[in-house]
């Protein structure tokens, strides 16, 4: 599969680094303790150039999630201040978390992710890629929504009128550990489709911040990606943002 491209803000220094910075990873990365081998490890680890911001870790150290040449396949970066970085490989069976030790070398600890008894109700990296692959040249939006959210569920019909003007398939994706009889009445509310149910269980829609906020939208295209769109609109509103994603801006 392609490796979708993630669109980032312009990185702005006015430090000079002693190694050109080519990309948005090197700029985040040009005043990291060990940066020679993390950089290295990201390399090995298949990380692509760009990356998303992301919530802070427990102790308020920055961090950051990098796709991979692999489909569900994440790099999360921790930069703690004055240490090196801590690297996790995310995928839907593991979790790889690489520290670095004070000469650079690296251990690697692993855990197992949950399991789940009851695959059919979620919606998993496996159903994401399925729908993206029958979508074929025309983008698939999903929506995220929680019942919970005022106007979460009100935006679903917006959001379709916009893609079905515009020959988009859109597919509604419900918020993890939403009250399933609670969504199953908003859902027949306003029309939603029964498949609008399945919990999100996507490591894909996670590490790209698609549960941070209840609506939201991401645009998976042939090869690349729109950042995460939250918050309701109308469908004027969606078609414009549809619009500027199939116009590459």
């Amino acid at each position: 599969m392609t490796r979708w491209a993630v669109l980032v803000a312009p990185f702005l220094s006015g430090c000079v680094p002693d190694q050109p910075v080519r990309t948005p990873l090197d700029a985040l990365l040009v005043d990291a303790v060990c940066r020679a081998s993390v950089s290295d490890l990201l390399a090995d680890l298949g990380a692509a150039a760009s990356y998303i911001q992301a919530p802070p870790s427990g102790d308020g150290s920055p961090s950051v999630r990098v796709p991979t040449a692999h489909f569900a396949e994440w790099v999360a970066v921790t930069l703690p201040s004055g240490r090196p970085p801590i690297l996790s490989r995310i995928t839907s069976e593991v979790i790889e978390t690489f520290r670095f030790s004070d000469e650079c070398s690296y251990g690697v600890e692993t855990s197992q992710m949950p399991g789940s008894d009851s695959v059919e109700t979620l919606f998993t990296d496996a159903v994401l890629l399925d729908l993206i692959e029958d979508s074929a040249e025309s983008p698939l939006v999903v929506y995220v929504w929680a019942p919970h959210m005022p106007l979460s569920p009100d935006g679903w019909p917006e959001l379709q009128a916009a893609a079905q003007a515009l020959d988009m398939r859109a597919v509604p994706a419900l918020m993890a550990h939403s009250d399933p009889a609670f969504a199953a009445r908003e859902a027949a509310r306003v029309g939603m489709p029964v498949s609008g149910l399945r919990e999100i269980a996507s490591i894909e829609l996670s590490q790209r911040q698609a549960q941070v906020h209840a609506p939201s939208i991401v645009i998976f295209g042939d090869d690349r990606v729109s950042p995460v769109l939250p918050g309701y609109r109308n469908a004027e509103g969606y078609l414009h943002y549809l619009e500027a994603f199939l116009g590459g801006r």
